[in-house]
């Protein structure tokens, strides 16, 4: 899936707009995002209302570089999308959030441990 991104400066407008062109809210989804780059890699530190995750985007070679200086298993990691990941809390536990909000999460501890993940 191709992923494209634009900046908005005008959230309440660009709704606007896309409900005229026929679009419905499917899903609500909030998250705190920081942004690094270091030798050919951009590192994304994101914080979802279910956990704290890394992404790290670039050519394969810059990915694999920077998951060994990390020290990290490059075997272990998710390949999952946010809302996968998502659909499978909500599941293991049971849940009735329909979006992914820091509301909805609010009062809940999630343990991804629990959940079968990959």
């Amino acid at each position: 899936m191709q992923e494209y991104e634009v900046e908005v400066s005008d959230f309440g407008q660009t709704h606007a707009i896309l409900t005229k062109l026929g679009f419905a809210l499917s899903l609500r989804f909030e998250k705190y995002r920081e942004t690094f780059t270091y030798q050919g890699a951009e590192i994304v530190l994101d914080e979802v209302p279910f956990g704290t995750f890394m992404e790290i985007e670039g050519p394969q070679e810059a990915i694999r570089a920077m998951v060994t200086a990390l020290g990290l298993d490059f075997d272990a990691r998710l390949v999952s999308s946010y809302v996968d990941i998502f659909d499978t809390v909500c599941t293991t536990y049971k849940l009735p959030a329909t979006d992914i909000t820091f509301e909805a999460f609010r009062s809940l501890a999630i343990d991804l441990r629990a959940c079968q993940l990959r």
